[in-house]
């Protein structure tokens, strides 16, 4: 292996490009071939590492382990033309020992997963998937005593439930519910689990308000 070691300062790889045309540049390559001889190529698999790059530290008992890292992997069988790739990002906690945990995936069709493997069932689309009982969050600016954070969350309370959630305080928790939907399609507001078509719940008087500016006979609210 290459090693390259510093005291007191900066390690750094460099690599320089100089040209005057645009699809020169400089470039980090990691080659893998599924022969043990030298120059020799033969066709990788599907799951197969092709490359990784990992960034360690040291911990409490003067070991050094890894804390993040980017695999690069085959995502399928390669064909006559095409290595089929996935991008893989991994971080480390408290309770991994090291080894990295997976949190997110790009595979070879475009589709990221956050916390899961990327959906296949529609496949010709580009998704974004996030796992099990996780939110999505827009964060406070946490300077604002009037600011909300905002977010949903799928099995919000329930399992099959999907939830718009927001935070009681200037911070990041979404610890209320403002509108959930059911596995069945109710809907609910101010209520977690719905068990009719429309269900409101509030503490305090719940009321429904309809107002229109127009006054003609076609604005009403009509109940059949």
């Amino acid at each position: 292996p290459l090693v390259v070691s510093t005291s007191a300062d900066d390690a750094n790889i460099e690599a320089s490009a100089w040209s005057t045309t645009d699809a020169h540049s400089a470039a980090l390559i990691l080659q893998k071939s599924s022969s043990a001889t030298i120059n020799t190529l033969a066709a990788t698999a599907a799951g197969e590492r092709l490359g990784t790059i990992e960034a360690h530290g040291v911990n409490t008992s003067s070991a050094r382990k890894a804390a993040a890292q980017i695999r690069f992997e085959g995502d399928a069988a390669p064909d006559g033309d095409s290595v089929p790739g996935r991008i893989i990002f991994a971080t480390s906690d408290l309770d991994d020992a090291g080894t990295p945990t997976e949190r997110m995936r790009i595979d070879d069709s475009g589709n990221v997963g956050v916390g899961c493997t990327p959906s296949v069932a529609n496949s010709t689309n580009s998704l974004f998937d996030l796992k099990y009982n996780s939110y999505l969050l827009w964060q406070t600016h946490g300077s604002d005593a009037d600011e909300r954070a905002w977010g949903f969350k799928n099995s919000y309370s329930v399992k099959g439930t999907f939830g718009l959630v927001s935070s009681n305080a200037d911070d990041n928790v979404l610890d209320t519910s403002v509108m959930s939907w059911s596995k069945e399609g109710d809907v609910g507001i101010g209520t977690t689990a719905p068990d009719t078509a429309l269900e409101v719940s509030a503490v305090d008087d719940c009321t429904i308000r309809v107002t229109s500016t127009a006054q003609t006979d076609t604005n009403y609210t009509h109940f059949q």
